[in-house]
């Protein structure tokens, strides 16, 4: 398993160092068969994580309005 909260903090860390900083990332998966799919927000030491399944078996019309639901609920921004 990949520590994605430790890659995280060394590149950003130095980037940052003595300056007031918050980190995001978001993992999209491509949605599968399987019962269960990823779709959870984590904190990790003050860093915001999602996690996220993207369905590519619609139309596009439909992907494209699954990745502005994304972008609204991981950035807080509305499509205007």
């Amino acid at each position: 398993m990949i520590d994605i909260n430790g890659i995280i903090e060394k590149n950003k860390e130095y980037e940052m160092r003595g300056k007031p900083h918050t980190v995001s990332g978001m993992l999209l998966y491509a949605k599968t068969d399987e019962q269960i799919q990823p779709d959870h927000t984590y904190q990790m030491s003050g860093n915001q994580i999602s996690v996220k399944t993207l369905d590519l078996n619609c139309p596009f019309d439909e992907i494209k309005d699954q990745l502005n639901i994304i972008v609204q609920e991981h950035f807080g921004v509305s499509k205007h």
